[in-house]
């Protein structure tokens, strides 16, 4: 029986113990070079199911591998591409499982922990990756992106969200958060997209999902993170930027502006679903993924990556 103590006994207790171990993955570092690519096309996010039945234990790296392929894999965002949570970071995060399914030559990983979709634009990251895609020897050929977690975990540590996470006053603040972060995410994306096209032409781009790490574990922000993440609606679809703003989560900002650039999505939500306890170390109040969870990450990206060509 999966153990739930210590996630939900005492949230406020239980919420400053995690913010301490975010607080430790600070932006700052950065892992080494190492090496590879591949192609990418968007999986239909509109028709990816709310509450979907929970996916078999991964194995240890992805299964269904496509060829290898020939050029730089550039990885970007935050400590979840450095793997923070992972045995071994740089093996057994979902970056390293990908180099490695995809067989290539090349690997650079600018991701830095702790980052915001703010930081990331302003800090450093962005101006690194841009220059990544123009000089880049072999050239470039996928760049996979997630950011934006941070942007609603800051607000754990915070009122009204620390004490009051389903006030109508911290989802006000959900709000004006998820509304910067478009505004942020919109342009990474388009720089991105831009810089591919002008200097990298073949290159793919894939942007992943954020999981619930509270997601079955009965603690207090288990709907407010669903919430978060899907909006109102509890879907993942491109039909809401037409409909009430309440509608949209950050996982429905990503993957609507990432189909729009042609990214491939990496919808890793569905996959936690339920699990929390078995794919992250939630148990232990820290939301990053466990190797388990990296596994689940990495099979998700791999699936979308041959999913047809890019628009």
């Amino acid at each position: 029986m999966r153990q739930r103590a210590g996630v939900h006994g005492n949230p406020i207790a239980s919420l400053v113990a995690m913010l301490a171990v975010l607080s430790a993955c600070s932006p700052g570092e950065t892992p080494s070079a190492e090496s590879s690519p591949m192609s990418t096309t968007p999986s239909d996010a509109s028709s990816a199911p709310v509450t979907p039945t929970p996916s078999p234990r991964p194995e240890a790296s992805p299964t269904s591998s496509p060829a290898p392929q020939a050029g730089t894999y550039l990885a970007l965002g935050d400590s979840l591409a450095v793997g923070v949570g992972a045995s071994d970071p740089a093996r057994l995060g979902y970056v390293g499982r990908i180099h490695r399914a995809l067989g290539g030559p090349a690997l650079r990983n600018l991701a830095v922990s702790g980052e915001t979709s703010a930081s990331f634009r302003e800090g450093g990251q962005l101006t690194a990756a841009l220059e990544a895609i123009r000089s880049a020897d072999p050239p470039v050929s996928l760049v996979t992106l997630d950011i934006g977690g941070n942007d609603l975990l800051r607000l754990l540590g915070s009122e009204p969200c620390m004490s009051q996470p389903d006030s109508a006053a911290c989802g006000q603040a959900v709000a004006a958060t998820l509304a910067a972060f478009e505004r942020n995410y919109r342009a990474i994306v388009g720089e991105l997209r831009a810089e591919l096209d002008r200097t990298a032409p073949g290159a793919r781009l894939a942007v992943m999902t954020y999981f619930n790490p509270f997601s079955g574990t009965d603690a207090v922000y288990e709907a407010g993170g669903r919430l978060a993440l899907l909006g109102n609606d509890l879907e993942l679809d491109c039909r809401a930027a037409d409909r009430d703003l309440a509608d949209r989560g950050m996982n429905d900002i990503i993957a609507c502006v990432g189909r729009r650039a042609g990214a491939a999505v990496a919808d890793v939500h569905p996959r936690f679903v339920g699990q929390g306890l078995d794919l992250t170390h939630i148990g232990s109040e820290d939301i990053h993924a466990n190797d388990q969870g990296y596994a689940v990450i990495a099979e998700t990206f791999v699936r979308a990556l041959p999913a047809g060509s890019a628009e």
